[in-house]
């Protein structure tokens, strides 16, 4: 069974996934293969809902499947329309918009070093603090 579970904030995932079409006749791949890390803390749903989103803002610059410029029952899918490029999936048929993604990998997340960079500064600050009360006690400085 793959694996699609995204949880964790402290863990960096490498996940792998395409967006298919699976209505019965009209079946395909839509997108090629593409790979992403996932840094923040999130479900495999949450996920996958948002790469169909962003799958469906760019649709205009997706790559019709070849299968859907074949006839079939006497048109092109979608009814209408034929180009090089999607331009729309009628809303009815936006049920069968699918993700496929899997987790190929994932690693403890190394700390920040801002985090590091942040306490030194700190440190420095404290140390002007410290030479400035210093040097301002009466009898300071003779």
């Amino acid at each position: 069974m793959r694996d699609q579970d995204l949880s964790g904030a402290d863990t960096l995932k490498l996940v792998r996934y395409k967006i298919l079409f699976v209505k019965r006749d009209y079946e395909a791949v839509l997108t090629e293969e593409k790979e992403e890390l996932v840094a923040y803390d999130t479900t495999g749903p949450a996920w996958a809902a948002l790469k169909i989103c962003d799958f469906m803002g760019s649709l205009k610059l997706a790559r019709r499947p070849a299968k859907w410029s074949e006839k079939h029952c006497d048109y092109y899918y979608p009814p209408g329309i034929s180009g090089e490029y999607i331009e729309e999936i009628p809303e009815c048929d936006h049920k069968y918009i699918q993700i496929y993604f899997e987790v190929l990998q994932r690693w403890e997340r190394q700390s920040a070093e801002y985090d590091r960079e942040q306490v030194e500064a700190l440190r420095g600050i404290r140390r002007g603090i410290d030479d400035l009360t210093h040097s301002f006690r009466p009898g300071a400085g003779k």
